[in-house]
């Protein structure tokens, strides 16, 4: 499935909205980031996943990073010059609906699909829009995957 054909979750949209309205883009990344690991831990609980050995902190951080190094795989170019060129149009949407839903769409297919909720889609496509789309896919995959906000 491509991304340009992947179905976002039904409930995306008002996901969306209400995101919005509350001023979540408007938050700092850093808790954008710590709304996307509230997210996936809610998400592995939905979906019945369990983290193994590590505490839930470790694990969630260890799937956030997992999130993130598929989102680069998908988004940047492997050569390290930034945003992929079929791509390249999401700069221009920024952080506007458009812009979120087609990272969102972009993504959706390339993670693990028990996280591709709503919520784990949105935040992750707002930490990548307030971090720097092609600014963050100039950073090796690994690094990019942990990078602080």
């Amino acid at each position: 499935m491509s991304a340009s054909n992947t179905k976002l979750p039904d409930d995306f949209e008002q996901t969306l909205q209400s995101v919005f309205e509350l001023g979540i883009p408007q938050e700092p990344a850093n808790t954008i980031d710590t709304r996307l690991a509230e997210a996936l831990r809610n998400a592995a609980v939905q979906s019945g996943q369990k983290p193994m050995d590590a505490g839930w902190s470790d694990w969630v951080k260890s799937v956030a990073e997992n999130c993130k190094q598929a989102a680069h795989s998908e988004l940047c170019a492997s050569d390290g010059s930034g945003l992929k060129e079929r791509y390249s149009n999401l700069l221009e949407k920024g952080m506007t609906s458009d812009g979120i839903s087609a990272i969102s769409a972009a993504i959706a297919s390339v993670i693990n699909p028990g996280f591709a909720i709503s919520s784990v889609l949105i935040y992750l496509s707002v930490w990548l829009i307030k971090f720097g789309l092609d600014r963050w896919c100039k950073i090796p995959a690994k690094q990019a995957a942990s990078v602080n906000p």
